[in-house]
C-alpha cells in the first residue's frame, strides 16, 4: 500500500498508531467511519496485505465455475439473494430424479477463499422442472425460481 494511504500527524502516531483515511477502512472489511481508521502501527502492515472481502455474487460466481469443472454436466446455476450467504441453486444430467429439494450447508472457509457461508441445492433437470411449475418448493425465504438469477 502506497503512503497517500496514510495521513496526518498525530499524537497517536507517536504513540504506535497509525491512520487509515477515510473510505480505505471499507476495503480493509471494516465499517467505513468518517474520521477514518486508527490501527496500532504493528498490527497497520497486516491489516492492509488483506484483499478486500469478495462480495457474495463474486464468490457465488467462483464456486459455480468450479463445480461446473468438476461436473460438466451442470446445466445450470442460479444464485438466490441473500445478505448472509450464497444460496446456489445447481441443474445437473448427472443427478438422478429424488423429488426431494435438499439444501447442503458449507461453513466458511476464508483459507479457500470462501468468506461467506453457502447453501447448495443440486437438482436433476426433471427437478428443477418441478421447482419451476411449483411441485417442488426451494427452501424458506429464497424466493420463487423466476427470482433466481442464472449466473452459470
Amino acid at each position: 500500500m502506497q503512503a497517500s494511504h496514510f495521513w496526518g500527524t498525530n499524537p497517536l502516531e507517536g504513540a504506535g498508531f497509525v491512520r487509515i483515511r477515510p473510505g480505505r477502512s471499507r476495503h480493509l472489511g471494516f465499517p467505513s467511519w468518517g474520521a477514518g481508521l486508527w490501527v496500532v502501527a504493528p498490527f497497520a502492515q497486516a491489516a492492509l496485505e488483506l484483499e478486500p472481502m469478495k462480495s457474495i455474487e463474486d464468490v457465488a460466481n467462483e464456486l459455480a465455475n468450479a463445480h461446473r469443472e468438476e461436473d460438466p454436466k451442470t446445466v445450470a446455476v442460479y444464485l438466490a439473494d441473500s445478505s448472509s450467504e450464497v444460496r446456489l441453486v445447481e441443474v445437473s444430467s448427472s443427478v438422478g430424479d429424488s423429488g426431494e429439494v435438499l439444501p447442503f450447508r458449507f461453513a466458511a472457509s476464508r483459507e479457500h477463499g470462501v468468506p461467506y457461508p453457502s447453501v447448495v441445492v443440486l437438482l436433476s433437470e426433471a427437478d428443477w422442472k418441478r421447482v419451476e411449475a411449483g411441485d417442488l418448493d426451494l427452501p424458506a425465504d429464497w424466493g420463487a425460481p423466476k427470482d433466481l438469477r442464472k449466473i452459470a
